[in-house]
C-alpha cells in the first residue's frame, strides 16, 4: 500500500533561478532521487521560484523524510554541477514545504492537470497574468567544465 502526495516548495528567499537548463537538470535529479529512494514520481513542474511534485511513497516514508531526500539531494547535486553559485546563493531551497494527500483517482487527475498547467507554452502562467517577479537574480553560472 502506498500514499500519493502533492508537494510544493520554494527556492531560498524566493529567488527566481529555476529556469532553462537548471529546470531540466532538476527534473532529471528528481527522477533519480525518486527511483533511488523507492518513490514513484507521477508528475512535477519546475517554475522559476517554486516546484510542484506529485509522488507516491510507501506508508513507512514520512513527508519529512521524502522532502529531506528530494530537497537535500537535489540541492547538493545542482551545486555540484554549478559550483560557482554555492557561495553566491548559499542555499537552493527555502524552509518548509506544503504537502496535500491525494484522496482518490478523481483527485489524482485534478492534481496532475493542475501541476501540468502551471506553464503555458513554456511560460509561467503567473507572468502571463501580469505578475511581476519579486526580485531578479542573474541565475546560475555555467556548469562545471562547460565553455562560456
Amino acid at each position: 500500500m502506498a500514499k500519493t502526495f502533492h508537494y510544493t516548495f520554494r527556492t531560498y528567499k524566493k529567488m527566481q533561478v529555476l529556469e532553462g537548463e537548471i529546470a531540466k537538470d532538476l527534473g532529471i535529479i528528481f527522477d533519480e532521487v525518486c527511483k533511488t529512494k523507492g518513490f514513484e514520481l507521477i508528475a512535477f513542474n519546475v517554475l522559476v521560484d517554486h516546484v510542484h511534485i506529485l509522488l507516491r511513497k510507501g506508508l513507512a516514508d514520512s513527508n519529512e523524510y521524502v522532502m529531506k531526500m528530494v530537497k537535500g539531494i537535489s540541492s547538493r547535486e545542482l551545486f555540484k554541477k554549478y559550483p560557482g553559485n554555492r557561495f553566491e546563493f548559499r542555499k537552493l531551497w527555502g524552509r518548509g514545504y506544503h504537502a496535500v494527500e491525494v484522496k482518490d483517482q478523481e483527485d489524482l487527475k485534478t492534481k496532475i492537470d493542475y501541476i501540468n498547467n502551471q506553464m503555458i507554452n513554456g511560460i509561467d502562467k503567473r507572468a502571463l497574468r501580469g505578475r511581476k517577479p519579486r526580485s531578479s537574480f542573474a541565475g546560475f553560472l555555467q556548469p562545471l567544465g562547460s565553455q562560456q
